[in-house]
């Protein structure tokens, strides 16, 4: 389940936790949704990534286009002994199946979990065969350790349909895809860095952020614009004034806007894709 950036879901949350009613509904539905765990999987604490973590990330790698570097050495550094971070190399007899990082925090006063002991698969490495493996082990940790709540952030298909299969519920993400100059090129396509469309830029001078997004149109063809919390709601006020009614956004939204020249006709909200 990924976590809703709504304050709303905090009183929600703390009912749950002191009545146990929430915990009942979704533990039903978890038993409904939930695949057989995996026989045999085991998930074995260790301390650092070996010369195994290089071998896995051989075997992984190729069917992972846009990953990151996940070799021993960069998770040793991202993932240091001492941390508050749990390793563990997920297996089946002899055989390394992946490995999963994952936290246990006790939230306190948190604007979205309240008081919950939140478990967090924070990150994990398998084929694709063996992903589903991964994450009912991962989970069967976090679930042993008491957690009230269990989050994960993750984009590929294959990934997803894991998590579902898992009982894992489908969620909105404020996370946004950034590609970076080096991988844009790999693309073909261009990237613009855009300082008056940053949130400090656009709280120092809307109107200049107004004015690069109409002038993109004006000269044809589609851009992709990413931006922040602050300057996406102001740049819709800005951009919409024309619009029979004002458009209101929220953090992570993901919006369309059409224009003619430099006028706006149509804004349209797209909700995450439910794949």
């Amino acid at each position: 389940m990924r976590a809703e950036e709504d304050r709303g879901v905090v009183p929600l949350a703390d009912l749950a936790a002191v009545t146990g009613t929430g915990w009942l509904g979704i533990k039903a539905l978890h038993t409904l949704r939930t695949a057989g765990a995996p026989s045999g999987v085991e998930a074995t604490p260790v301390n650092d990534f070996g010369d195994w973590a290089d071998e896995l990330w051989q075997q992984s790698c190729p069917y992972y286009p846009f990953i990151g570097d996940r070799r021993r050495d960069t998770l040793n550094a991202l993932y240091p002994q001492g941390e508050r971070f749990l390793r563990y190399i997920i297996s089946r007899g002899s055989e390394i199946l992946g490995w999963a990082v994952v936290l246990d925090t006790q939230m306190h006063d948190n604007q979205y979990f309240g008081n919950l002991r939140v478990g967090t698969l924070a990150d994990c490495l398998a084929p694709p065969e063996n992903a589903s493996a991964v994450v009912r082990a991962a989970t069967a940790v976090l679930e042993k350790r008491g957690v009230d709540l269990i989050i994960s952030n993750h984009s590929h298909a294959v990934w997803g349909n894991s998590f579902r299969s898992a009982g894992y519920l489908l969620g909105p993400s404020n996370f946004i895809f950034a590609a970076s100059k080096p991988l844009a090129e790999r693309l073909g396509v261009s990237v613009l860095i855009a300082p008056e469309v940053s949130d400090d830029g656009f709280g120092a001078d809307p109107d200049s952020a107004v004015k690069l997004v109409r002038s993109l149109a004006a000269e044809g063809g589609t851009s992709v614009l990413c931006s922040q919390g602050e300057a996406i709601p102001g740049l819709l006020a800005g951009l919409s004034a024309e619009l029979s009614r004002p458009v209101q956004c929220r953090k992570g939204s993901v919006w369309a806007v059409s224009m003619v020249s430099d006028r706006v006709v149509a804004a349209d909200y797209y909700p995450r894709p439910a794949g």
